[in-house]
């Protein structure tokens, strides 16, 4: 699952930021409520290969051009679940990271200024090589996993080889 990975550190970094801003309550969290959390998020990042078994699992074909798995999406219900899914998906995800790193960044920031003491290094490095990383491997996988939701197939086909000839997607 591509998107557990994607949805694990979502939770990292929600939790990080959930034990700064409740810091006594932190301390009480057990390893159930750690393992608890993974698997929600285990369980989100399900949803995709869920569905294609729900909604249609002959639509799954084999390309063994790039030896991988596609899908047909040949119901109408995909017109609808397509963007949703990519919304809570690809979206989802990177909001949070970014949102809740620079939360991070600017609640450390506050905190040392508080306790007149330098912010800690280590971990304003760790917070940020996390979210370069992230970035850096899943954004363009999710900016091409929304915007392919954009763009809908002519009457040829999608970007299909036709008599010889490659017919290209059409806006929708």
């Amino acid at each position: 699952f591509y998107q557990s990975s994607m949805f694990l550190v979502m939770a990292l970094t929600v939790c990080n930021l959930a034990c700064l801003l409740c810091p006594l309550r932190a301390k009480s969290w057990s390893r159930k409520s750690g393992h608890i959390a993974a698997g929600i998020a285990w369980a989100l990042s399900a949803v995709w290969p869920f569905l294609f078994a729900v909604v249609d699992p002959s639509d799954v074909v084999f390309d063994y051009r790039v030896y991988a798995a596609n899908y047909k999406f040949t119901k109408k219900v995909w017109n609808y679940l397509l963007p949703l899914v990519a919304g809570l998906l690809g979206l989802l995800p990177n909001i949070a990271v970014i949102v809740t790193t620079i939360t991070l960044l600017i609640l450390a920031h506050r905190i040392s200024k508080k306790r007149q003491d330098k912010l800690q290094k280590q971990g304003v490095v760790t917070v940020v090589l996390v979210a370069i990383a992230y970035i850096i491997s899943n954004i363009p996988h999710s900016i091409y996993f929304v915007g392919e939701q954009l763009i809908q197939c002519g009457e040829q086909g999608c970007g299909e080889c036709h008599g010889g000839k490659w017919h290209a997607r059409t806006l929708r």
